[in-house]
């Protein structure tokens, strides 16, 4: 075994965490991210540093939480002196690649022009449908359209809304076929390589796969959505967010559009399986399992109705904060271990780092492969996503969000860096685990209160200052 290993991030976009068989879903067989799971670490409690899309990614391609990376809403801008991990991995020698989506920044800027230091050798490059078709930057385009014109004209025309895209022309083929020729290229090279896949499944609007892939999912063992909280009884963020988001007001979804979204979710996380298996499959075909360091996680999680919301926001229950996280790491991780205590997807940053034998300054990470390890995450969301009309919410929403993995604290705050309170709750993820009872103020919850309150005290004292 080399001294330092390949690595392969395999990364998706939206999935919550249980979404995996091994972490509680009966609804679709997920048998290759389970054997992932079983052959490795999984990470129980993995938490997104921001439950939208761009700041998530941000954190986790530069290893740092959000007051330091700067990117706050889904159109925010990297600093072009930022550095992404990749640029680190490359300095010390490794190859690099990417396939599929980085959004590290505004999809708007990544399909003009690359981030000066995301450090890819291969930059093969889909970010989203309509005029991003048309960038040169669009490394899928090309390949749909010469396959299947009619699908590409669909994808122009209709972005996420094209409906359902035919399984050989659908991005997780794609993506499959690049990673193996990067594979196929790097694999023999005796160079180490880092390759990261990413997906967009299995992401709103829901729909857009092939239709045979809903016949995996049970939908008999497909749980119903966690109810809605009674009105006055949850912080006023929350209940903007249930009538004020892009995808709609859950309230007026009919119980055939929930079903649909529930069983179209499933289908993806099925074909999101697929994909890993695939994956996995070519790296022992090329003989590089036992010298590969694999990582799986996704950048946030999807409400899916849960307490009355949709897609992902301004909240604190684990559908939209918790997300799967696997590292398989032959003969350095032992096998079917499960790590209880809370991570940052930007701690993730620093294991495939220190893995790599790369010394870089995350003050935000910390390695849960390492000695230490982690008491409290942190979740901070800074009027992030989009509300109706994909416009920002007006006026904006902040919260800030800690947990220690059995406790997780939401205070709703004025500002970035301004506790001046708009709301708390508090969660028993061991007694409660669907969230419903909310502890703040409550004598059952006053040490944990206190604790993570100091936690989120400290994060917006460090966000205040220059």
């Amino acid at each position: 075994m080399p001294a330092r290993p390949n690595l392969l991030v395999i990364m998706t976009d939206q999935q919550r965490a249980d979404s995996l068989g091994c972490l509680g879903n009966h609804a679709v067989a997920t048998p290759h991210l389970d054997g992932l799971a079983q052959s490795g670490v999984l990470f129980e409690n993995a938490w997104c540093t921001n439950p939208i899309c761009t700041p998530s990614r941000a954190s986790f391609l530069t290893g740092h939480h959000l007051p330091r990376h700067q990117v706050e809403t889904i159109d925010g801008e990297l600093d072009p002196e930022e550095v992404l991990f990749p640029e680190r991995l490359r300095g010390a020698g490794y190859r690099t690649g990417l396939v599929g989506k980085l959004h590290a920044q505004s999809g708007a800027i990544e399909s003009r022009r690359r981030h000066p230091h995301d450090g890819f050798d291969v930059y093969d490059l889909y970010y989203g449908g309509g005029a991003m078709m048309g960038s040169p930057l669009n490394a899928y385009a090309p390949w749909v359209e010469a396959r299947r014109p009619d699908v590409y004209q669909l994808l122009v025309e209709h972005e996420k809304a094209a409906g359902p895209i035919p399984a050989e022309v659908h991005m997780n083929a794609w993506a499959a076929e690049r990673a193996a020729a990067f594979l196929d290229a790097e694999g023999g090279g005796g160079r180490p390589w880092f390759l990261m896949v990413s997906v967009f499944d299995p992401h709103n609007p829901y729909d857009d796969h092939p239709p045979e892939a809903e016949a995996r999912v049970d939908e008999a063992a497909l749980p119903p959505p966690i109810p809605p909280p009674a009105p006055g009884t949850v912080p006023p963020g929350v209940a903007r967010h249930a009538r004020d988001n892009y995808f709609g007001d859950y309230a007026e979804m009919t119980d055939e559009q929930v079903r649909r979204m529930r069983t179209g979710y499933h289908a993806e996380v099925g074909m999101i399986d697929d994909l890993v298996g695939r994956l996995l499959t070519h790296l022992d075909a090329r003989g590089l399992a036992e010298e590969t360091l694999v990582l799986f996680l996704s950048d946030h999680g999807d409400l899916l109705g849960d307490h009355g919301l949709l897609v992902k926001g301004p909240v604190v229950y684990d559908a939209n904060l918790r997300v799967p996280a696997i590292v398989r790491w032959p003969g350095r991780v032992e096998a079917g271990m499960r790590h209880a205590g809370p991570i940052q997807l930007n701690d993730l940053t620093a294991t495939l780092l220190h893995a790599a034998g790369v010394d870089a300054e995350l003050p935000d990470a910390i390695d849960p492969l390492g000695c230490r390890r982690r008491e409290i995450a942190i979740n901070a969301y800074r009027n992030s996503g989009l509300g109706a009309g994909h416009k920002p919410h007006d006026p904006p929403i902040h919260l800030t969000c800690a947990t220690d993995g059995r406790w997780t604290l939401a205070r709703y705050h004025a500002g970035p860096g301004d506790p001046t309170p708009r709301g708390t709750q508090l969660f028993d993820r061991v007694a409660d685990a669907n969230q419903l009872h909310d502890l703040a103020g409550e004598p059952a919850g006053a040490e944990a209160e206190a604790r993570l309150g100091a936690a989120i005290n400290g994060f917006l004292a460090m966000e205040a200052s220059p």
